[in-house]
């Protein structure tokens, strides 16, 4: 994911997939609305508002309101 401007906070490109459960609160809120409707195989790009990312705290280094950017494929999932 990157930081709105550009700057790179974390990859997973070249580890094994993420895997979450949909709703379980695993995840950012922002990512479990921006894989809703998604299809096996599908890409997204996710921008996400700080209101369902880190909020007005911040996390790390990721300031207060700042919006991310995620590049995701949805490999599979189960129901």
């Amino acid at each position: 994911g990157w930081l709105h401007d550009g700057t790179l906070f974390e990859t997973n490109a070249v580890s094994e997939p993420f895997e979450f459960r949909l709703g379980s609160g695993d995840v950012l809120e922002g990512w479990d609305e921006g894989i809703v409707g998604m299809r096996r195989g599908g890409k997204r790009k996710l921008i996400i508002p700080h209101e369902l990312a880190y909020g007005e705290t911040g996390e790390g280094e990721i300031p207060p309101f700042t919006t991310l950017v995620y590049d995701i494929e949805l490999i599979d999932f189960r129901r």
